[in-house]
């Protein structure tokens, strides 16, 4: 998926409560351009995150993020 697409569609995820989805497509923005807006897929992961509180789920996208970031 080309960037711009996936910038868009993250945030329509997010508010379908599709968040699985909304966070792949957020890691692969981060994966294939990390300066695009401002850092964009980083910022808007750690929103869902903070979004999804103490799901299960979230440590496990923080580990991914940070292999990213690493």
């Amino acid at each position: 998926i080309p960037i711009v697409p996936l910038y868009k569609s993250a945030p329509r995820k997010v508010v379908e409560r599709d968040y699985d989805v909304a966070m792949e497509l957020l890691l692969e923005l981060m994966q294939k351009d990390r300066a695009y807006g401002n850092d964009a897929g980083r910022e808007g992961l750690l929103k869902v995150f903070e979004l999804l509180g103490n799901d299960p789920r979230v440590g496990d996208y923080r580990r991914r993020m940070a292999k990213l970031l690493y």
